[in-house]
């Protein structure tokens, strides 16, 4: 009986996390955009653009990077309340379980690109500041698949 409360227990805080992690990503978007607006200013991409159209583009980017925003919270959010209900025994939608590892295999897939973004040293501090936001994740996400299986082994057991 113990071990299941300790796997519950586990899979309800790293619930948490989750959806912590999920609010934390939008954030850190928007901190971001703003306090890289000049440099956003400064880019290629809209210096063709004539400045009394610029407020165009900056507008279809903020809504863009807001519905993105948005889909990245509710995958969190997703993940994390139906792990948080599976520990406390309410109904839970088992899906979550797929979904966390195909978001564990996504975040997993990126930390590579931390390797390619550190082009000067002027960055590198906010590069390890994301690779290790995204290391924890990956450890959250690995302690919810694996207690959860853990659980519904010891559940089963149980049962017969």
């Amino acid at each position: 009986m113990n071990k299941i409360n300790h796997l519950k227990h586990n899979i309800y805080i790293s619930g948490l996390g989750v959806v912590l992690m999920g609010f934390w990503n939008v954030i850190k978007v928007f901190i971001t955009l703003n306090v890289g607006a000049e440099r956003f200013q400064k880019d290629a991409i809209i210096a063709d653009i004539p400045d009394d159209e610029k407020w165009i583009f900056y507008l279809i980017s903020y809504v863009i990077l807001l519905v993105l925003s948005a889909i990245v919270v509710l995958f969190h959010n997703f993940i994390g309340l139906n792990a948080m209900r599976r520990a406390k025994g309410k109904r839970f939608r088992k899906s979550y379980i797929f979904v966390a590892i195909v978001f564990l295999v996504v975040v997993i897939t990126g930390i590579p690109s931390y390797f390619t973004n550190i082009k000067d040293l002027k960055n590198i501090d906010s590069v390890i500041a994301a690779a290790i936001v995204d290391l924890t994740l990956i450890f959250i996400l690995g302690d919810i698949i694996i207690s959860s299986f853990k659980l519904k082994k010891i559940e089963k057991k149980k049962d017969n």
